[in-house]
């Protein structure tokens, strides 16, 4: 048996320019700079944009919105700078129901963000400092830190195991690929929730699914009885 649980890695360069104008949301590096962008900017728009679904710790970009708007203001800038947040989703987390959806864009209002939901980025001018979507909509930005699109690694990949959007695709609960004896887990994965909603990517989900396999796979041997996969979680939003 082999359990691939390799994570996920970034693919920027699906979108012409967003490797050379954004700061990567998932890297630390990147985001050290990110913070040092913010602590000189006073003037021009931040831009906080989700590049392409899915991708990992769904409340993360409106976190950094928050934490964004709360840096500005304690640098007395807020005023000058215009705070702007843009996702292809249909609202945030849509994993989570509207409800959360329809709390989270009131939390953006609250404090002055402005969102902009199904809107999916073609191409980013660095130069220019210019990010277009797909709906024609053009925006300028000072600082842009983005969740860069995710994809299954090479070794995944070139092993012929990933779907058309770069994923490996399993059956809920059991987290089989296609090809016997295979299982897949965490962000590396592909599959959908009873609800038939996208399975979320983060790391509780990730834990949850490598003990189920796990356990499965030693009741495999002893003959024990199998192990349930709930789908069910709970993660914080600072």
């Amino acid at each position: 048996d082999l359990v691939i649980a390799t994570g996920a890695e970034m693919d920027p360069g699906r979108i012409p320019g967003l490797a050379e104008a954004s700061h990567n949301l998932c890297s630390i590096d990147h985001v050290l700079q990110l913070k040092g962008a913010l602590a000189e900017v006073d003037s021009g728009a931040v831009v906080i944009a989700v590049s392409a679904t899915p991708f990992k710790c769904p409340p993360a970009p409106y976190e950094y919105a928050l934490l964004v708007d709360e840096m500005l203001r304690e640098r007395g800038v807020r005023d000058r700078v215009p705070l702007i947040l843009t996702t292809p989703e249909p609202h945030p987390m849509p994993t989570a129901g509207p409800r959360i959806g329809a709390t989270v864009a009131a939390w953006m209002a609250d404090n002055g963000v402005e969102l902009h939901v199904q809107h999916r980025i073609t191409s980013v001018d660095p130069a220019a400092r210019r990010i277009t979507y797909e709906n024609g909509l053009e925006l300028q930005y000072a600082v842009f830190g983005a969740m860069w699109p995710h994809r299954a690694p090479k070794a995944v990949r070139a092993a012929g195991l990933t779907n058309d959007m770069g994923f490996v695709p399993v059956k809920f609960g059991t987290f089989e690929t296609a090809t016997p004896n295979v299982y897949a887990v965490g962000d590396v994965a592909a599959m959908r929730l009873p609800s038939d909603k996208p399975h979320p990517k983060s790391g509780m989900f990730a834990e949850a699914q490598a003990t189920i396999v796990g356990r499965n796979l030693a009741a495999q041997i002893t003959g024990s009885p199998q192990v349930a996969y709930p789908g069910k979680g709970a993660c914080f939003f600072e």
